[in-house]
Formats: structure tokens, sequence, C-alpha cells
């Protein structure tokens, strides 16, 4: 199995983490992936940034055999 945080270099994982902070209410993507009990967050997919975010959101969990997925609008 793939270790998630080896899905992202450095370049990609600092890019998550602008996006993050601009579509969300978390400080970085590493927060946002490892939120407490059975949140997942709900993002805006009208933009690129925001179907980036719902992505790369949804592999992480996914390689890590985590059920959570991003609810989409």
């Amino acid at each position: 199995m793939t270790n998630p945080k080896n899905l992202y270099n450095a370049w990609t994982l600092a890019k998550l983490n602008e996006i993050t902070v601009a579509n969300s209410a978390f400080g970085s993507f590493e927060a946002l992936v490892n939120a407490k009990g059975d949140y997942a967050p709900t993002i805006n997919c009208e933009s690129l940034q925001g179907e980036i975010l719902a992505d790369s959101y949804d592999e992480f969990q996914a390689c890590r055999n985590d059920s959570r997925r991003a609810f989409r609008r």
C-alpha cells in the first residue's frame, strides 16, 4: 500500500496547503485530512482549486483506507 504522505512532494504539499487555506477553515492540508471524528469536508467545486482539493482529499483518504470522501457542491 502506498503511504499517503509519499503521494505529494514538497512543492505539491505547499500548493495543497495554499488551496486548503483559501477554500476551507483549515490551516493546512494535513489538518484537513486528519480532522477528528467522522468529519468529511464539503468543498465548493465550481473552481479548479476546489476540484483539486476535493480530488486530493479523496485520493489521500483512499490510500490510507479511510472511507471519508469530500462532499462536493
